[in-house]
């Protein structure tokens, strides 16, 4: 039997890392995946729904059995290519590293799937589900007429599964399954009071304030004190303080300050407005706040008990099930499709980072998984 992940696979990888698609921009990659895909099916249908700058492109194979969905993103965060050991837009290997951008996060698993379906159809062609495998290129940006435009102009047969292939695991593939995530609120406070000769300080300005108002900020309980099962409490991060721009001896009479709040299901945009609200209103200063809502939380509909078993079943130990880490596409699939969602993928822990890397090791564990839960779909016991 030819091994699940093998040279060819490797060699799509590796033109897939060439695509230069730094979000939003495709740099066809999408189409190299349809390339890839017609070589294992030949009844392959597509349907694209490009957005400005962002390409979105389904696929989808009908094998009369239920439906798995693949969801994926093409584009990849920027290299800075004078800091990698080799080019980033190609595949490299060092010692028993594959290294390359975006191959974690996430052009690996993309392939790893392509890998799993080649093998289901090959050895396991009766048992195959029906596939469909969405994917956009604006998923590392900021999501505008991403996989939610895709979404909006296909019919979708109700899924009985959607595995996202984000970098959810730590060490090794399915030691970390995502069911869920937090959401994403992202705020810029403008704060003015009046400038002041360093030497005749007043206290009517923002840096006389800024230290005590950021200890305040990040003392506040966004939850107001209620706890939600699966999810860690919300928390704040500030993302920026900046001053307008001043003579060395002059006091600036503005500051701006960006924040984001990574929430539970426990609070909304309208509590923490209310909060940053009373919060400001004790500081005798001019405050403008403009509130942009990113991701909503979601938390899928499959019990932690099923993936268990198929992972206990398989590599006979338990894995962790978590709603935390970053926003991925999981929202827009919970709110337009289904909320039978799992997030399912390579090791985070070089995701976006300089020399991103994986292993040929790991890239076979997550294909044979995939293949698993391709099974247990159509066997529909998960």
């Amino acid at each position: 039997m030819t091994p699940v992940f093998n040279e060819k696979h490797l060699l799509w990888l590796h033109q897939l890392l060439q695509c230069q698609s730094i979000t939003p921009i495709d740099d066809g990659a999408q189409s190299l995946i349809h390339d890839f895909l017609k070589e294992i099916i030949s009844n392959i249908d597509t349907h694209q729904a490009h957005g400005i700058a962002t390409n979105n492109t389904a696929y989808y194979f009908n094998n009369n059995q239920p439906t798995l969905v693949f969801a994926g993103h093409t584009d990849v965060v920027p290299a800075g290519q004078q800091e990698w050991i080799a080019n980033p837009f190609q595949l490299t290997r060092l010692e028993d590293r594959l290294i390359g951008r975006g191959i974690v996060d996430m052009k690996g698993a993309i392939i790893c799937f392509l890998a799993a379906l080649e093998h289901m159809l090959q050895y396991h062609p009766l048992s195959c589900p029906s596939i469909m495998i969405l994917l956009t290129s604006n998923e590392e940006g900021c999501g505008t007429q991403g996989l939610q435009y895709l979404l909006k102009d296909i019919v979708v047969p109700s899924p009985s599964l959607v595995i996202i292939g984000e970098p959810s695991s730590i060490d090794i593939p399915g030691d970390c399954i995502k069911t869920g995530r937090r959401g994403s609120i992202h705020a810029e406070v403008d704060l003015k009071g009046q400038p002041y000769h360093v030497a005749y300080a007043g206290d009517y300005h923002p840096l006389y304030y800024i230290e005590e108002l950021v200890a305040q900020l990040k003392a506040i309980d966004w939850d107001c004190g209620i706890d939600i099962p699966f999810f860690a409490k919300s928390s704040f991060q500030i993302t920026k303080i900046q001053t307008q721009e001043c003579v060395e001896n002059v006091i600036p009479a503005s500051l701006k300050l960006r924040f984001n709040i990574r929430y539970s299901p426990a609070t909304s945009l309208d509590i923490c407005s209310n909060l940053l609200d009373q919060t400001l209103k004790k500081y005798p200063l001019q405050s403008t706040t403009r509130w942009r809502q990113g991701a909503t939380p979601w938390r899928s509909s499959i019990t932690d008990q099923d993936i268990e078993r198929l992972l206990k079943a398989h590599w006979a130990y338990k894995g962790y099930f978590s709603t935390d880490g970053g926003v991925s596409d999981g929202y827009k699939i919970a709110a337009q499709l289904t909320d039978r969602i799992i997030e399912l993928g390579l090791s985070h822990k070089s995701a976006h980072q300089i020399n991103e890397w994986t292993t040929l090791n790991d890239l076979k564990t997550l294909t044979e998984l995939y293949i698993q839960l391709m099974l247990k779909i159509t066997n529909r016991s998960l």
